[in-house]
């Protein structure tokens, strides 16, 4: 399952319409319909979107597709871009999930340079 997909299935179980979110998050419905259908997948600055405006979300099964779709299954939020910060765990979850991403991605991004710098000959 790709992570357009599973942006589907997070704006499904939250019961939040695309056009919705596009307007708290003061994006384009296209943008979000874009994130939907995506064949490439997303960037970096979407997951955090999505993470942010949902914290129940676990980032683990957004990007990697792998466990659960919620932190804690029971306590799902009725509104979780207007009840974001409610629960402290949740986003702390979210916040250290989001800056391990960021270092693993930025590990990657120096050996893709390193990898290029050897194919252009440097």
């Amino acid at each position: 399952m790709s992570i357009s997909e599973r942006i589907k299935i997070v704006f499904k179980e939250t019961k939040t319409r695309p056009v919705e979110f596009a307007n708290k998050v003061n994006k384009t419905s296209q943008y979000v319909y874009h994130l939907m259908n995506s064949k490439k997948g997303v960037g970096i600055s979407a997951v955090e979107l999505i993470l942010k405006h949902f914290p129940q979300v676990s980032a683990r099964w957004l990007i990697l597709g792998e466990g659960n779709i919620f932190i804690n299954p029971k306590n799902i939020l009725k509104d979780p871009i207007v009840s974001y910060g409610k629960d402290p765990e949740a986003s702390l979850i979210t916040n250290e999930a989001l800056n391990q991403l960021k270092k693993q991605i930025d590990i990657k991004d120096k050996q893709i340079e390193s990898l290029l710098d050897i194919l252009k000959g440097k």
